[in-house]
């Protein structure tokens, strides 16, 4: 299995153990583990996804291959008028904010069940691109 393969293997059990995080917080189940993968997938998004200011430095490197995947899931779960690679970087990071906020309401002892469901979808997106 080659590096990329590996990568987006990895990239989907993660986003699948996510939706699954989710899941069980929309219906306020508690368990064991705080938010584990929900937390790992939004540092490898972080890591994959440049930041606006990455964006025009010389020595970006860009993993074709996963952000065709992400660019597969965002367009799955809902936003095909993606037409530029600044506009997929924007709605990722976006996303990538979302999860964010999730972790920080969970932290406060609050969520916003609508927006845990979005995420909970997209998730399954990704894993499903990735796959």
């Amino acid at each position: 299995m080659d590096k990329i393969e590996l990568l987006r293997n990895d990239l989907s059990t993660l986003a699948c153990h996510t939706a699954i995080e989710l899941e069980h917080l929309i219906h306020g189940r508690k368990f064991s583990f705080k938010l584990d993968a929900l937390e790992q997938l939004i540092k490898v998004l972080s890591k994959v996804i440049p930041s606006e200011s990455d964006c025009n430095s010389p020595d970006l490197f860009i993993d074709p291959t996963t952000i065709r995947v992400i660019h597969h899931a965002i367009v799955q779960y809902g936003n095909d008028k993606l037409t530029t690679v600044d506009q997929l970087f924007e709605e990722a990071r976006k996303i990538t904010q979302s999860l964010k906020r999730i972790i920080e309401l969970d932290r406060e002892g609050k969520k916003e069940i609508e927006e845990v469901k979005k995420m909970k979808n997209f998730c399954l997106k990704l894993s499903k691109s990735a796959e």
